[in-house]
């Protein structure tokens, strides 16, 4: 936990930061920017992610507060990272965990203006768990919901936090200001219907509405067992993951 040195990866071309171990022991990586051609892996800010997007673009109600849609449709996110994705990542998949990411639309508290949902009421004690296993996304229906079309999506409020974001300086972690995470941070709404909506971005006191243009990073997990072949974690000598 924290900001450390050493939990750089170096992965199907792409720089990666460990995160946490899964329930399964496969590793959990954050999308990190591009290897240099030295092999090291320096990235910040604008570099550090594979672009901006909404988190979903002209829809003002709080029903669509979900990285899939009620109604079956993708968010304006998991289009960008599922493109991305089919482009770049589709020859690796068998090397990547079908873990949960998880949206957690529980409820933390309510009133007549505002929702706020679970990982907004929580991040001074951050859990892992995933309530519901309607916000469990997964490729596969075996172990949650099975709305993934690829097995990438992001990381919860609660997992930045526990990697050591700082909360009031969020360009002291070397990483772009804003990004975007799973977790839904509040809706705001009159006592007839919801209007708008908001997602907790990376430093976790924002929230940023639908029409803003947040840095995205994704997230994968590597299977358990996954070997190394080279590198000590450091920026300019990344584990090299061994492809086979």
């Amino acid at each position: 936990r924290g900001i450390v040195d050493n939990n750089n990866v170096s992965f199907a071309g792409f720089c990666w930061k460990i995160v946490r171990t899964t329930e399964t022991r496969g590793v959990k990586l954050l999308y990190n920017g591009v290897v240099g051609e030295d092999g090291s892996c320096d990235n910040e800010e604008e570099a550090s992610q594979i672009g901006t997007s909404s988190f979903n673009s002209g829809i003002i109600s709080g029903y669509y507060i979900d990285y899939v849609h009620d109604d079956g449709s993708d968010s304006s996110i998991k289009k960008y990272i599922d493109d991305w994705y089919s482009t770049n990542m589709i020859e690796y998949t068998n090397m990547l965990e079908d873990t949960i990411w998880c949206s957690d639309r529980s409820i933390s508290s309510n009133n007549n203006y505002f929702t706020y949902y679970g990982s907004y009421g929580r991040l001074s004690k951050p859990s892992l768990e995933c309530v519901n296993e309607s916000d469990s996304y997964t490729v596969s229906r075996d172990n949650g919901n099975g709305l993934l079309k690829y097995p990438i999506a992001l990381l919860t409020a609660d997992e930045a936090v526990l990697t050591g974001y700082p909360r009031e300086n969020p360009e002291s972690a070397g990483f772009m200001k804003w990004w975007w995470v799973m977790s839904p941070g509040y809706s705001v709404h009159n006592s007839s219907s919801l209007s708008d909506a908001g997602f907790i971005v990376s430093n976790v006191t924002t929230v940023a509405g639908f029409g803003y243009l947040g840095s995205i990073r994704p997230s994968i997990a590597l299977i358990p067992e996954t070997m190394i072949s080279d590198g000590d974690g450091t920026v300019s000598n990344p584990y090299q993951v061994f492809s086979g």
